[in-house]
């Protein structure tokens, strides 16, 4: 945020929103207290990982495995500061799938969100997603939700829309590389908008982009991600930290 002009009156609010719980500004006193008196801190539904420690109560895990059965995940002791590794066996196909056990409601008038940090060790001989769904997209039966993913094969990344069971993808125009971090970002305004951002670790907005069809609010979405082997060789997906966040809704 903008501390000479703060607060931007006229702004819309999801302005806010995307600074506060995405771009990770500094909130000090004066703006923390005009930011208590504009949203009530009580009514917003969140959930941070860092991953300074891998609590399996957390998360819910599908793993799918036909090689040496040896999916595993764990914080790398060798990386500071917290970072998940999920790394699956050797068997072309073999996935290994995340998700938060409580669902996010994508309903109308309630802003969803999430943010991630991530890199992957393969990225052409891999398919990988994050977001949000009703079931998990490799080892599931998905028809709703919206995520970014990347198919075996291929360096682009995409973002998608799933309704009904079709899923609508958008490229972002960007091409990942192997170990090289990107933050991913998806935000539901509660109206008809889904804004999708990929942003480089240096602040470099590589897509920014605006969904406004192909999805159906109404529904109760899992948070989550999944790495799938595009060859018969272990892949590994690096998670640095997660965020979501949204409008409590109380059905």
């Amino acid at each position: 945020m903008d501390n000479e002009h703060f607060p931007h009156v006229n702004a819309d609010q999801e302005l806010y929103w995307r600074d506060l719980y995405f771009f990770n500004y500094h909130i000090n006193h004066d703006k923390m207290a005009w930011f208590q008196k504009t949203f009530d801190l009580a009514a917003v539904h969140r959930y941070d990982d860092h991953f300074t420690f891998y609590d399996a109560d957390h998360w819910q895990v599908t793993t799918t495995e036909t090689g040496s059965s040896s999916a595993t995940e764990a914080v790398a002791s060798s990386i500071p500061c917290g970072v998940l590794v999920v790394t699956n066996d050797d068997a072309d196909n073999d996935s290994d799938e995340l998700h938060l056990p409580c669902g996010w409601a994508f309903q109308r008038g309630h802003p969803l969100m999430f943010e991630v940090r991530i890199k992957l060790s393969d990225v052409i001989e891999s398919d990988f997603y994050v977001g949000f769904a009703d079931a998990v997209l490799f080892g599931g039966a998905a028809t709703e939700g919206f995520y970014f993913t990347k198919l075996d094969g291929s360096a682009s990344l995409l973002f998608a829309v799933l309704t009904a069971g079709v899923e609508t993808t958008h490229d972002t125009g960007y091409a990942m590389d192997d170990l090289v971090w990107v933050r991913l970002c998806a935000h539901y305004d509660g109206a008809g908008n889904i804004r999708a951002f990929v942003i480089a670790d240096d602040g470099t907005v590589l897509y920014a982009g605006v969904i406004t069809d192909g999805f159906t609010v109404g529904q109760t979405l899992l948070f989550g991600f999944g790495l799938r082997n595009g060859e018969a060789a272990s892949k590994a997906l690096f998670i640095d930290y997660v965020k979501v966040a949204q409008k409590l809704y109380v059905g």
